[in-house]
């Protein structure tokens, strides 16, 4: 995104999580995508943050194209680039997913930490 939270680029697999085509998504403002005003303030106050120099990370209830809501884990770190133009890198990804997946990295740690060694 750029530094006003246009979105500049968009991948596949952000069309795969969220159902829109990069053309239907690029050029638009990112907040345009969340679902609540208390999602779109704290969607703002990440953008606040790292323009600050800060990153931020939260959960935030993101529109599928087709309509239902996607919980989505995002990473919002601030760039800048050669020119001195400030933007953000955002990566998402299907928060129950990613909680599921490190609730099994705790069990096999958990499991291995407690298992004696043959």
């Amino acid at each position: 995104m750029d530094r006003t939270g246009t979105v500049l680029l968009w991948s596949e697999e952000a069309e795969a999580l969220l159902g829109y085509p990069a053309d239907e998504v690029c050029g638009t403002p990112a907040v345009e995508l969340l679902t609540t005003r208390g999602d779109r303030e704290a969607a703002l106050t990440g953008r606040d943050r790292s323009e600050a120099g800060r990153s931020w990370d939260g959960v935030l209830a993101l529109r599928h194209h087709d309509g239902h809501e996607v919980r989505v884990a995002l990473c919002v770190r601030s760039l800048t680039d050669g020119v001195g133009r400030t933007g953000w890198l955002v990566a998402a990804g299907d928060a129950g997913r990613i909680e599921r997946e490190n609730v099994d990295r705790a069990m096999m740690r958990a499991l291995s930490s407690s298992t004696p060694p043959p």
